[in-house]
């Protein structure tokens, strides 16, 4: 019997006929490697929190998403029988995301939306990668069927709804905008420098000596990446940090505080509740119950 190697919430089911959905929300409790032959059809990756870094063929999807603040980027890759897809999960990380996977027979039933040119380039496009910015909307209509309770009747329409929304928005696109992946590259390139840990405490000076930009165009492309600045968004990387640390590792109130920067607990609980919306505690007792298997 294979070892149980995180703790959380999966679903994996077909909505319909050629349309599978999955959703994640797990605590990684050991290291994995994955290494698979695909079902064939386009693949859609929505990361919610978390880090992705994934093989799909040929295309590398490496991104991270560790700040509600900053933007959702859904990346679409269409496989075929003889792509390989593999990728690693590391333990005590906390994934959260959502794939869809359209395959021909569910293309079939929309010839309307296979008549626009960027869905044609989706699916018939010699470049294996695309990506493009979900607009708030569905980010929001993202993040609540990752959280929806079970598989029922009414959480599947739920689901299929999304799919829908999902697929106009992309069928509406004026124009894939990875045409130039320039700007998405630094994105992740700044994304994984981040996470990584060694800009939580640097300079904003030391952060762009490190990338190679001046302050002025760190902090222009911190804006354009993330809708803040860079102060702001190592602020809320150093309160996630702490979220994780407490409910993965059982940090106590004092030390997640100074993990965060914080000397006063109470100055500390005050910024986690404003981000999170909820307090320490709370968050601690919910992935508590989350391990356990309760929820």
């Amino acid at each position: 019997m294979a070892q149980q190697t995180y703790q959380g919430k999966v679903t994996n089911l077909y909505l319909e006929k050629g349309l599978f959905f999955h959703s994640k929300d797990i605590y990684r409790t050991a290291d994995v490697f994955l290494e698979r032959v695909p079902s064939e059809g386009l693949t859609i990756v929505i990361p919610l929190a978390g880090k992705v870094d994934v093989n799909y063929g040929h295309a590398r999807l490496q991104t991270a998403r560790h700040c509600h603040a900053s933007p959702v980027i859904a990346s679409m890759v269409n496989l075929t029988s003889d792509s390989l897809v593999s990728g690693v999960g590391e333990a005590g990380s906390h994934d959260r995301n959502l794939l869809v996977r359209i395959e021909p027979e569910w293309l079939e039933g929309r010839h309307q939306s296979l008549e626009s040119p960027q869905v044609s380039q989706l699916i018939h496009g010699k470049r294996a990668l695309h990506q493009a910015k979900l607009p708030s909307h569905l980010v929001h209509l993202a993040e609540a069927v990752n959280q929806l309770p079970g598989q029922g009747v009414a959480e599947r329409q739920v689901m299929a709804s999304f799919v829908e929304l999902l697929w106009q928005f992309l069928a509406g696109l004026e124009s894939l905008p990875l045409d130039n992946a320039r700007a998405f590259r630094s994105t992740t390139r700044l994304q994984m420098f981040l996470q990584s840990g060694e800009a939580d405490y640097l300079s904003v000076a030391e952060i762009g000596e490190q990338l190679g930009m001046s302050v002025a165009t760190l902090q222009r492309h911190c804006r354009a990446a993330f809708g803040q600045s860079l102060v702001n968004y190592l602020k809320h990387r150093r309160l996630q940090r702490a979220h994780d640390a407490m409910c993965q590792e059982g940090l106590s109130l004092i030390e997640a505080s100074l993990l965060a920067g914080y000397d006063y607990p109470a100055n500390f609980v005050t910024a986690y509740k404003r981000y999170f919306g909820q307090t320490p505690k709370q968050h601690q007792k919910q992935a508590f119950s989350l391990l356990s298997g309760h929820v």
